[in-house]
């Protein structure tokens, strides 16, 4: 299947594709998935996203930003990494190579796993007492809490 990579910015008010395509960006090797966005929010740019079904074929890829929204924070569907996805639309999202504008709400090392934080919009440093999949590993180190969406995370998503 051709897709330019300008394509992996643009939002669409229907399936312009099969909800669920996945496509390797021959440049960057980054992998992104088509989905929908549920209809009440926006999927803010550079957000994680976490899926509103257990079953997420049977619902059109749906995703939500608003972490309370969707399964829980341990649904990591990926990262609105190259636009805002509008309410109700369909987008990509990053599930697998490094996003560089992300945001954690704690201190984090290099190679340290991240999980999603409950603050939508987050992540946040695995502790060993927590069970849920690491939603990725941190590129860099950080002492505080990085609000400015600039902590570069290699994202892995199911």
């Amino acid at each position: 299947m051709y897709l330019a990579v300008d394509d992996l910015a643009a939002t669409h008010a229907s399936a312009v594709i099969k909800p669920g395509t996945k496509h390797t960006d021959p440049t960057t090797g980054k992998v992104y998935r088509f989905v929908k966005n549920q209809a009440t929010d926006a999927a803010t740019q550079y957000y994680p996203c976490v899926y509103m079904d257990a079953d997420p074929h049977d619902n059109e890829w749906e995703v939500t930003a608003d972490i309370s929204d969707g399964l829980d924070e341990g649904a990591f569907a990926g990262v609105a990494e190259k636009v805002e996805i509008p309410a109700g639309e369909y987008g990509w999202l990053l599930v697998e190579g490094v996003c560089e504008s992300c945001n954690i709400t704690d201190a984090a090392t290099v190679a340290i796993a991240v999980i999603l934080d409950t603050v939508d919009g987050y992540f946040e440093a695995i502790v060993d007492t927590e069970l849920l999949a690491p939603a990725g590993v941190a590129f860099e180190t950080t002492t505080v809490a990085v609000t400015d969406n600039s902590l570069a995370i290699f994202i892995k998503a199911l």
